[in-house]
């Protein structure tokens, strides 16, 4: 596997990964918000979680964008 390849990997993984955090974030808030006190208005709790997830998919998107269209050569 190549260095670039590996970078991508390994960002892949990263992004994946916080965007499964946040995603089980929301499962928890919704399944017993009675039990999470330090988040009072839970539906903004959410909402923060929603635009977390939004945003590594989003990463996720480009960083396959960038590195499936030849970008990536550009790079070096």
């Amino acid at each position: 596997m190549s260095y670039t390849n590996q970078i991508k990997h390994t960002l892949n993984a990263y992004f994946q990964g916080q965007k499964a955090r946040h995603e089980q974030n929301v499962k928890i808030l919704m399944e017993g918000p009675v039990g999470v006190a330090e988040h009072p208005d839970v539906m903004q709790t959410i909402e923060d979680e929603l635009g977390r997830m939004a945003h590594f998919d989003d990463v996720l998107k480009m960083l396959n964008e960038v590195t499936s269209n030849g970008v990536s050569d550009q790079l070096k």
